[in-house]
């Protein structure tokens, strides 16, 4: 239980100071420095913004369950989890980090798929999609299935191969900032990357924000890969804001 509380707060804490934080900066007093940025040109209403937060507020008490369940992992080294760094070196902890990021993406993606079924989306997707103009806070504003789907697969992953600690912490802290960069409601990528070879890749602030405001496109979290291949993608030059 007190462990429970404690990761709660740590993950409340680091939601305020980024979700909040990115708010005041961009939105607070609807900034002009940064207005130029604002995927969409309208700005949500005060009562969807309050509801965000509630139900992100909610959510994270349950993602702190979760993620008690992953420190417990490391605490008794369960499944494939080490502490040396000797044991494989720099190299497979960079590699294994990418390996992290790829399984998390494709579980996201086709998970994401399944949310938008008809027969589950009522009961899993639906409360996410109350936000066609996403705000740092609607990261975290879903339905508790939703976020069992999603974040479900992290105290799985020691059992998948071999983690440092570290690492689990690098992945989790970079799962959290691009959902908070994915729901930014601003473009905070230079021009010149997304339109790169490179950029084309990358799951951007504005391909996730077309996901909120045409609904069946553009699913994946990090990448565009799964997109691509199963012709769900949207062309951000085809996006009427």
């Amino acid at each position: 239980m007190s462990l429970w509380i404690l990761v709660t707060g740590f993950l409340i804490i680091r939601f305020v100071f980024f979700a909040f934080g990115s708010y005041s900066l961009f939105y607070k007093g609807r900034n002009q420095r940064w207005i130029s940025k604002k995927i969409q040109k309208k700005f949500p209403s005060e009562k969807m913004i309050k509801f965000e937060i509630r139900k992100s507020f909610v959510n994270l008490i349950a993602l702190g369950l979760l993620s008690s369940l992953v420190l417990l992992e490391i605490r008794f080294d369960m499944g494939f989890i080490y502490k040396d760094f000797q044991t494989y070196g720099w190299g497979y902890f960079v590699v294994s980090l990418v390996v992290l990021i790829v399984i998390h993406d494709t579980w996201f993606y086709w998970t994401h798929r399944l949310m938008h079924l008809p027969k589950f989306y009522k009961w899993t997707h639906s409360v996410h999609h109350k936000s066609t103009n996403p705000t740092p806070f609607s990261s975290f504003s879903m339905d508790w299935t939703e976020l069992l789907i999603e974040f479900g697969i992290f105290p799985l992953l020691p059992f998948l191969l071999p983690l440092n600690p570290l690492a689990i912490s690098a992945f989790a802290f970079l799962a959290f900032l691009f959902n908070i960069i994915g729901h930014l409601g601003y473009e905070i990528f230079p021009e010149w990357l997304l339109k790169s070879k490179v950029g084309g890749w990358i799951n951007s602030s504005t391909k996730h924000n077309i996901h909120h405001a045409r609904f069946n496109y553009n699913y994946g979290y990090y990448f565009t890969f799964w997109d691509r291949i199963m012709n769900t993608s949207y062309k951000i030059e085809n996006y009427e804001k």
